[in-house]
């Protein structure tokens, strides 16, 4: 056998490249620092196709229980037919092998390797931004393309020490869901059995693939991702229930290019599996805003660990991590209640990182439409508001008879089932879009929610409460505008 020998020339090499054979070196020398680089990099992360085929390799045989060295490993690349071309030959590997350093700074390169991950993810969301603005693409898809900017640069950038007046001017950070849900953010939801769960997200998905208020609170608009263990039929008949079968038959409907559905869980453990998803996470372009997991206890399934296990689950958090620096999307994951009232199942590592931590619990005895409420227990940057009571109804979901519940008390901006009425905040916030700098009077609101005046009055007052409005004069003068056209 001929193998093809790497020969590189050392100075003209790049400072991430040599931190990426280092760090080979140090996973070929030392099977005690592959768990550490495994859950701070992923094959994608390498710069040199070699590179991640190499790290790609170690982390399988290490799954597997097998030896990880320089014979393992070439013969593992060759079982799978790979060219030497494509690695490098053992040669490489021997090469590998030399560069490694102590273990103790492993972690020290790999950081350096996957800044310049998220720095090249930066430049080439960039690019793909200049592109699509260039062909033409809608400003709105264009912002949603750039929402995680922020985020990825705050990845890659070490953070220096910043003074009181420094943090001061930092800009606000971005929200998903005003006041609920940040750019890049973390966010729980969780209730007991039957407590409609589900249907709660998949209305918020669909609120922000049209970029709708959703419960009185505007969305940023953008693609949404959905992972769920049910399969996608089963899902696309609530999805049908909550933005109308009309558009969902309706294939030039933009619904169909902004909602993807996954009806598998990957294994974000296994280093394969992980790569397979980032990368159905970049194919389903535009780059997502939010990606929801239904249900985190599915995803602990599929990665063999124990929920109950801090541990174990913190590396689960840690791979969401990733995908929340490496896309710049919110993460949501669904989740179950603990046998005892009050906090939900299972690790506290959960709920401890999330950035939101949302609790929806049944209202109604079994009988007539059901009833929830959704308490915001914790939002990192705002106060938690007062909770919301959610009411669902029933609809037709296509000829042949099939029904769905969906939640009723909010609205898409384009088209609706036709017995779903919007909430009275959900048309306010989007009267007060409307009139811009001119803002709404009392008449104005009474006129868009169609109710009577102690309805509307009290909506007002939520909405001015939450921050959504700002009251400006008082009596006969009084008006309400949206905070970005308030005089």
């Amino acid at each position: 056998m001929t193998a093809a020998l790497a020969v590189v020339d050392r100075r003209q090499e790049p400072a991430e490249v040599a931190a990426e054979r280092a760090v080979l070196g140090c996973m070929l020398v030392d099977a005690g620092t592959i768990p550490k680089v495994v859950s701070m990099l992923a094959a994608g992360d390498f710069s040199r196709a070699r590179n991640a085929l190499i790290h790609e390799t170690i982390a399988a045989l290490h799954a597997d229980g097998a030896p990880v060295d320089v014979l393992s490993v070439h013969h593992r690349l060759e079982q799978r037919g790979e060219p030497a071309s494509a690695w490098g030959g053992p040669a490489y590997l021997l090469d590998l092998q030399e560069a490694c350093l102590a273990a103790a700074d492993v972690a020290y390169h790999a950081s350096i390797v996957g800044e310049a991950a998220r720095a090249r993810r930066i430049n080439d969301t960039l690019r793909k931004a200049t592109e699509a603005q260039a062909n033409g693409v809608p400003p709105d898809e264009i912002l949603a393309m750039l929402a995680g900017l922020q985020v990825q640069k705050a990845g890659a950038v070490r953070a220096p020490f910043l003074r009181p007046s420094e943090i001061a001017a930092l800009p606000k950070r971005a929200d998903v869901w005003h006041g609920i849900l940040p750019v890049g953010g973390l966010c729980v939801l969780w209730g007991p059995y039957r407590s409609l769960k589900s249907f709660v997200v998949m209305a918020l998905l669909a609120a922000i693939a049209d970029g709708s208020p959703f419960l009185g609170r505007p969305t940023a608009a953008g693609s949404v991702l959905l992972v769920a263990g049910e399969g996608q039929r089963a899902l696309l008949k609530r999805l049908r229930a909550a933005v109308g079968a009309a558009r969902i038959a309706d294939h030039g409907d933009h619904i169909h290019e902004r909602f993807r559905i996954r009806g598998t869980m990957p294994n974000l453990l296994d280093a394969g599996q992980f790569n397979e998803f980032c990368a159905a996470i970049e194919q389903a372009s535009p780059t997502p805003t939010a990606l929801a997991i239904d249900t985190w206890a599915r995803l602990c399934q599929a990665a063999g660990i124990d929920e109950n296990a801090n541990a174990e689950a913190g590396l689960l958090i840690a791979r969401l991590n990733e995908i929340q620096a490496r896309f710049g999307c919110a993460v949501i994951v669904v989740h179950h209640a603990g046998h005892a009232a009050g906090h939900a199942r299972g690790a506290t590592a959960l709920p401890c990182a999330a950035d939101t931590e949302l609790r929806i619990e049944r209202l109604d005895s079994g009988h007539g439409a059901p009833r929830c409420r959704l308490s915001y227990i914790k939002t990192k940057d705002e106060g938690e508001p007062p909770p919301d009571e959610l009411t669902f109804g029933v609809t037709q979901v296509d000829d042949a008879g099939a029904s769905s519940l969906f939640l009723d008390t909010w609205a898409t901006e384009t088209s609706e089932p036709k017995d779903k009425k919007a909430s009275a905040a959900d048309l306010l916030v989007l009267a007060a879009q409307a009139a811009g700098a001119a803002g709404l009077s009392f008449a104005d609101a009474k006129q868009a929610t169609g109710k009577v005046a102690a309805t509307t009055s009290e909506a007002l007052s939520r909405l001015c409460i939450a921050g959504l409005l700002k009251p400006r004069g008082d009596g006969r003068n009084k008006r309400w505008f949206l905070p970005a056209f308030c005089p």
